[in-house]
């Protein structure tokens, strides 16, 4: 067979050279199949690189670390008159395809823009057959993104360095209004002064011989607040008197009350970027990094052996919870196969939300179980991806039905109250095994009605204290960012690792804390930059950046808008006097004094910098102890 005539193939350009392989093998020998990895475009290293009297005119250029990948997919452009620009479907990837389309202009070639949210043979040929234009509102709300971080992170970072005497910090628009959340809730909790309180519990026996407890919800009429050990005395006298230690005499409660009630637990929807890293955090202890790079190889594509090369899930970067028509087909027809016709939901999961034309983290084929494919995939793999289908799966399954019953008893003016649930249709569970329902166990053997008495085995009390708030965690930092609308879910994971590398914040059991340095940097934002840390702002920003996307503002009416406030407060700060930055000039504050020496054992590893600003580590004795490394023991 001949060869192709390189001046007829077509050039098809995606960020990633996994994707690129995947989706080679799909086209065949038509296509030149090359991956751009990432931006080819950047605003300069060292210098601000924004003409910002000149309607903040951003001067991008060719990082000398694409030079290379440019000059590669230039030499494969020459030969081609098409060049198809298969970018992720969502800003970042639309300003990529922008960047690619910028650096071949030259060539005089025909540019077109292709879309798929998974990658499937199937997926990517029908995104060739429906060809489209690159949006240049999406390509405008990112650009802004871009010079608005440049602008805070390149104007506000020196000033850090200067006051507190040590390079390589950084500020962000998104990352220090997360770090400004910690801080406080650090200081919420060193601030909590716990109060003592005491609650009652009943183990009851009905006469049928079933045990159960019950706890002491209200005395007279009004809710139990048993705040003294006193309080606490008298009421467990009321019951001592009639029940001494030879039991001579029982004690009853008299049952008011018994409630039965029908509880609907409805399926929850297909993930998005946000639920799928709380969840991964909750359920795998994925950190959101480790999610999203291992739902990034699920998504390029994997050799299935007999199933061949193939993405296992769609694009994982997306704000959406619906479901395409065909994919919602499949997931009855499997829900039919699996578990019978009773388990389909009637009311399947709508589309809705401003990303309609985008969908939700599903499996590309729900044919493929987990099951099916693990010798394929690594143990995260295929943690996630079972997660991921599962969460599909029961999406579109019925709710679950849970019946629950609430006894209450009286003895003289105390209330008991017991709560137990069973489980009568399992619905959406059956297919979720991430989740469990408690039952009760003796649920069908409890028989009591309304002035029963209930023998009271044993009265029991415990000694209890009000908690401080609840320091964060990943999955609650993102649930709550996703709540007042800051950042996007392509850049959730990131913040993260910037303040982590930054050494702003440590996660110990799940758990983040500020650092003193962080803490230090959060104060100096929140003393002189106080707007541009209030979540509200941020949020409003980001609004705009939605309204830029839609095309209802332009990109320089916003940063005009940001910039006006912001280069006012810079000029304040670098012209004025803040006792609290003047108080910063010594890092050797900020250093970490946790872990113990390694050499010693008696001193504490601290963190110091050399006069060339690098990270090392030495003991607190110093120079008693001579320990001194610049890796991290």
């Amino acid at each position: 067979m001949a060869k192709a005539n390189p001046t007829s193939k077509k050039l098809f350009l995606v960020e990633s050279p996994t994707k690129a392989k995947t989706i080679r093998e799909y086209l065949g020998n038509d296509f030149f199949v090359e991956a751009s990895f990432g931006h080819v475009l950047d605003l300069p290293e060292k210098r601000l690189g924004i003409l910002v009297s000149k309607n903040f005119t951003p001067e991008f250029e060719i990082p000398k670390t694409k030079s290379k990948v440019v000059k590669q997919i230039r030499e494969k452009a020459k030969g081609v008159t098409e060049i198809y620009l298969g970018g992720d479907s969502d800003r970042e990837g639309e300003a990529i395809c922008h960047e690619l389309k910028e650096i071949l202009q030259k060539e005089k070639k025909v540019f077109y823009r292709v879309k798929f949210r998974e990658i499937s043979k199937e997926a990517i040929w029908n995104s060739l057959a429906n060809k489209e234009s690159i949006n240049s509102n999406l390509v405008e709300s990112q650009i802004a993104r871009r010079i608005l971080d440049r602008l805070v992170g390149y104007m506000i970072s020196p000033i850090l360095w200067e006051k507190i005497s040590v390079q390589g910090l950084s500020a962000g628009r998104v990352q220090s209004v997360v770090l400004s959340w910690i801080c406080k809730r650090e200081l919420e909790i060193k601030n909590f002064t716990p109060e003592e309180y005491f609650t009652i519990d009943a183990q009851v026996e009905t006469k049928d011989k079933i045990q159960f407890d019950m706890t002491l919800k209200k005395i007279s009429g009004e809710i139990a607040e048993i705040k003294t050990k006193d309080h606490l005395e008298k009421i467990l006298k009321d019951f001592s008197y009639e029940q001494d230690k030879k039991n001579t005499r029982d004690v009853f409660l008299k049952v008011q009350e018994v409630l039965k009630k029908k509880k609907i637990k409805n399926p929850p929807s297909p993930y998005n970027t946000s639920a799928l890293q709380q969840d991964a955090s909750q359920f795998l202890q994925f950190s959101p990094k480790k999610t999203m790079k291992v739902a990034q190889e699920l998504y390029e594509g994997l050799n299935l052996g007999k199933f061949g090369k193939s993405g296992l899930v769609t694009y994982m970067r997306t704000d959406s919870r619906s479901v395409s028509l065909e994919a919602e087909k499949s997931r009855q027809k499997f829900i039919e196969n699996k578990y019978g016709k009773d388990y389909i939901s009637k009311n399947p999961q709508k589309k809705s939300g401003k990303e309609f034309a985008h969908e939700a983290i599903r499996p590309t084929d729900v044919w493929k179980n987990p099951e099916s494919i693990k010798s394929f995939l690594n143990i995260d793999q295929l943690k996630l991806y079972k997660l991921i289908w599962e969460r599909f799966v029961s999406s579109g399954m019925k709710p679950t039905e849970i019946e629950n019953t609430t006894i209450s008893a009286d003895y003289k003016n105390y209330s008991f109250q017991f709560s137990c649930d069973k489980v009568l249709f399992r619905g959406f569970m059956e297919g979720f095994s991430f989740g469990k329902l408690k039952e009760f166990k003796d649920y069908d053997k409890i028989q009591v009605r309304k002035g029963d008495e209930l023998k009271v085995v044993e009265i029991t009390s415990e000694k209890k204290e009000t908690n401080p708030p609840v320091r964060y965690t990943e999955s609650s930092i993102i649930r709550k960012m996703e709540k007042t609308r800051i950042g996007r879910p392509s850049t959730y994971s990131t913040i993260f690792e910037i303040l982590k590398k930054r050494k702003y914040i440590e996660i110990k059991k799940s758990y983040i804390f500020p650092t003193e340095l962080g803490g230090v940097v959060d104060g100096v934002m929140v003393e002189n930059f106080s707007d541009f840390t209030d979540e509200k702002f941020t949020a409003e920003m980001e609004k705009d950046l939605d309204r830029i996307e839609s095309g209802e503002l332009s990109r320089v009416k916003l940063l005009e808008k940001f910039y006006s406030p912001f280069s006012q407060a810079l000029s304040k700060v670098k012209s004025g006097k803040n006792s609290k930055l003047e108080n910063l000039k010594n890092p050797e504050s900020l250093v970490q004094k946790e872990n113990p020496c390694p050499l010693c054992g008696d001193g504490k590893l601290v963190q110091n910098l050399t006069r060339k600003k690098r990270l090392y580590y030495r003991c607190s004795r110093f120079p008693y102890c001579e320990f001194v490394s610049y890796e991290k023991p």
